[in-house]
This record gives C-alpha cells, structure tokens and sequence, in this order.
C-alpha cells in the first residue's frame, strides 16, 4: 500500500506542529483519508495489516481505526487494544482511535473493566481511558465511578492532566453540580482545575451566568 500518494505536505507541516511527538515519522495524510483507507483494509486482510511492521504515525493509526471498524466479538477486540495500546505515543493517536471504538457503548460493562486495567498504564494508556469514559460513559450509571477514576489517577503527565480537564469539561454539560463539587476537591491539582474551567468556559453550550459562576472556582 502506498500511503505516499495521499500526502499532503501542508498538512504534514500543520500536523506535526499540534501532534507534538517525535516516535514515529509522519507522512501527511488528513484523517478523512485514513478512516476511508482503514475502512476498506478492515473488510478484507485486516490481520495481514495489523501483524505488520509499521513505520509511519499514519500506519499506526490506520491500525487503531481498523479496531474499530471491523466486526468481531469484543472481547477479541479488547486483545487487539492490548497489543496496540503499547504502541501510542502522542494524543492525536488516542484520541482518534477511541472516537472509533464504538462497540464500547453496547459493551459498557466489560468495557468498564477494560478501562480500569487502562488507568493502572503509563501516560497515553491513562489517556486512553479517560477518553474512553468521555467518549461512551457519561451517564448515571458510570457518572459516580468516572469522578472517583479522576480523583485517584496519581499521574500529573500533561496529556494525563489535559485528558481530565476535558473529561469533566463534558461532565459539567449533563452533570454540572455533581462536577462542581469534584472541582472544589483537594485531591484535584490546580492545572487540572484551572484547565476544567476554561474549557467550559470556552463552550457555547455553556450559559454566561454558569461561566461566570465556574470561574470563582479558579485556583
């Protein structure tokens, strides 16, 4: 597969600039083009791909994406997660497979169990389950278990810190007095807290009054 013939340098200069990571080389594929690549991979030899060696960032993520796409029982999904999950070394890896792994919603319970084995990881596998809880668990049922994960996670790593703060930016939007009082929690560090607020406060679904009412809560 030449992937070279998507490139886009532009893209690639922009890109490397918001990805922030050095592991791996980058071509300069847009996303669009990558889910349309890893959708067509993921109907035909899609183990052939994910057993290969990869080189660049866009083979890997076109890996993480034919996780989510393909057809299989979750369970067996979850091993794939295991044997790719290693492999993440920036946020825009993360973020974008997660947005794919749609089978979490039906699978909430084992998911759940998944998730707590992913914040036990190292800084992008936390990430990953951060992402994964606002993606697919802001509900009443895992409302409560989300605030106790965020206040637990000892991690400070920025990308661990940015994933909270987004996290309960999203709580406050169902759950807002339930994230207020976790915000006011001591075991929450002053970046994460500060950082909570301006997301929300950088949201139009957020009310001037209850911008103006989150703010006090600055550190």
């Amino acid at each position: 597969m030449d992937l070279f013939q998507y490139q886009d340098l532009k893209y690639k200069e922009f890109n490397d600039k918001i990805q922030n990571q050095s592991v791996y080389p980058t071509i300069g594929i847009r996303i669009p083009i990558l889910r349309k690549i890893a959708r067509e991979v993921s109907k035909n030899d899609y183990l052939d791909y994910i057993n290969n060696r990869h080189t660049y960032w866009e083979e890997y993520l076109i890996h993480g994406l034919i996780i989510g796409y393909i057809k299989i029982p979750f369970k067996d999904k979850l091993i794939l997660l295991d044997n790719f999950i290693p492999y993440i070394y920036d946020w825009a890896l993360v973020d974008t497979t997660v947005s794919n792994l749609k089978d979490f919603k039906n699978n909430q319970s084992d998911g759940y169990k998944y998730i707590l084995k992913l914040i036990n990881g190292n800084t992008f596998s936390i990430r990953f389950g951060l992402v994964l809880l606002l993606d697919y668990y802001i509900n009443d049922e895992y409302i409560d278990k989300i605030f106790d994960i965020v206040l637990n996670i000892k991690n400070d790593d920025y990308y661990v810190m940015m994933a909270k703060a987004w996290l309960l930016s999203y709580t406050y939007m169902k759950y807002k007095e339930k994230t207020i009082v976790i915000l006011k929690d001591k075991r929450l560090s002053r970046n994460t807290v500060n950082k909570t607020i301006s997301k929300v406060c950088d949201s139009y679904r957020v009310s001037t009054i209850d911008k103006e009412e989150i703010k006090r809560l600055r550190r």
